[in-house]
Order: structure tokens, then sequence, then C-alpha cells
């Protein structure tokens, strides 16, 4: 998943390919993934202008937030993804 905010997403010729990074990428985790290749997912993410990056572990029950050259690690509880949005690990795993 990617997120722009609205001021970006006035600036988007539909017809062409996006040319700005997303505000907010989120990846879930499969159980086939090696966390070699997600770190370089986040990475690139990063370095092409992204704020944030979500990793979500369903089977372990973990959220990894890159922003602002931190990692925070949530187990359970809501977490403030973007200023006002607020997510609840326990919800979206149930």
């Amino acid at each position: 998943m990617r997120s722009l905010a609205a001021g970006k997403v006035a600036s988007i010729d539909p017809h062409k390919r996006l040319q700005v990074a997303p505000d907010l990428a989120v990846e879930i985790a499969s159980p086939s993934d090696r966390p070699d290749d997600l770190m370089c997912k986040v990475r690139q993410y990063l370095s092409a202008g992204t704020a944030t990056v979500l990793v979500i572990y369903p089977e372990a029950h973990l959220a990894y937030l890159h922003r602002g050259g931190k990692v925070e690690v949530f187990e359970r509880g809501p977490m403030e993804i973007l200023p006002g949005f607020k997510l609840d690990l326990a919800e979206i795993l149930g």
C-alpha cells in the first residue's frame, strides 16, 4: 500500500507513471519473505523520499515503523502512523 498527501495528489497526471514518493508505504511480510529483502525495500522507499514505512509481521504480531531515521516496534495498542492517523495492530491482525 502507498499513500499520498492531498497536496501531492493534485499534481498527479493519471495518464503518466507516478513520479513522487508516497508519504506512507506499508509492507505485509509473508513467511516466504527474507528479512534482507524487506529491509532492502524499506531502504529503497526511504531513499526515494517516503516519509514513513510500516512493515507488519502478521505471524509474529509485530510491526516496525521506520521514519525519521528511527525504528519503532509495536506489539499491540494504537500506533500513530501519520499525524492524526492511528492504527491498532490487534484490530488489524485480529
